[in-house]
């Protein structure tokens, strides 16, 4: 009975350890849309996103002035929407 006890605690840890390492392998994507004060979309907006250890993604907004990012490890990240002729806006993504 021990030895069989022992044998699905292993797998049990088993288990554990795949799903949680599958999980830490899971990515996300990050969109939006920049517009100005009065709704109008910005087509052409460089939007950067940063990470914690301070890399770098940046893309341009498409004709709606939308924007995509993906396979992001999730993760507490900032987000800078910057056109010229603009002032830069910064928040938390």
């Amino acid at each position: 009975m021990a030895k069989t006890r022992t044998n699905v605690w292993a797998v049990a840890i088993a288990l554990f350890v795949s799903a949680n390492s599958t999980f830490a392998q899971r990515t996300i994507s990050l969109r939006g849309q920049v517009t100005d004060q009065f709704a109008s979309v910005i087509v052409g907006a460089s939007v950067t996103l940063a990470d914690q250890n301070g890399k770098q993604q940046t893309t341009q907004t498409d004709d709606q002035g939308g924007y995509r990012f993906n396979e992001l490890v999730p993760e507490r990240m900032r987000c800078e929407q910057r056109k010229p002729a603009l002032r830069p806006m910064m928040k938390p993504a």
